[in-house]
């Protein structure tokens, strides 16, 4: 049933309406499936991104924290993921304490389209599935921050760099936000310290 629904979802990414037809288990039709979207507007998504990206700026952990989703997924610039409000509470903590005046500046926003998706059953019209697609947003800027706080003449501790995130909003929370941006530099600055 569930490769079903993931069918009809990949489908429904590219009709507005689908239908189709579900067999048991002797390959006889039981039912079939009406689907349709609908769009959704995007503002509440694009703002709940902006107040996670406020709340890290303010470094304040239980702000980040009540926006992300349980499930959340953090996917850094090399790849690494943590899944797990629990533990990423505790990787920005320790980010913060590695870059305690860490910020993000946002210059550009681009917010994917949500759209709902309800699927009837052709059977009983009345039984309506609301399924809500997940909103994919993505966000330019830069992220910058001084290793430590370690504050010099030569700033020979503090990086700006340009950088882009990706974020997936789902049921009101951040479910996904992953990093893309050249390590490098900062990298570089840990091991010289």
């Amino acid at each position: 049933m569930l490769t079903v629904f993931k069918n009809i979802l990949d489908l429904l990414l590219f009709h507005q309406h689908y239908t189709t037809y579900v067999k048991n288990d002797s390959g006889k039709y039981v039912f079939s499936y009406i689907c349709e979207i609908k769009s959704k507007g995007n503002k509440m998504n694009k703002k709940i991104v902006l107040d996670f990206i406020n709340a890290i700026n303010e470094h304040d952990i239980d702000g980040i924290c009540s926006l992300m989703a349980d499930d959340h997924k953090f996917i850094d610039a090399n790849g690494n993921e943590v899944t797990g409000k629990d533990r990423m509470r505790n990787g920005w903590i320790a980010y913060f304490l590695w870059f305690p005046d860490y910020k993000i500046e946002i210059t550009d926003i681009f917010v994917q389209q949500e759209s709902v998706q309800y699927i009837y059953r052709k059977d009983h019209p009345k039984q309506k599935l609301n399924i809500i697609g997940h909103n994919f947003i993505a966000a330019f800027g830069f992220a910058g921050g001084t290793y430590k706080g370690m504050k010099t003449d030569d700033n020979k501790y503090f990086w700006r760099l340009p950088a882009s995130w990706k974020a997936k909003v789902s049921g009101g929370k951040i479910k996904l936000w992953q990093v893309y941006c050249d390590t490098k530099i900062p990298y570089d600055i840990i091991n010289n310290y």
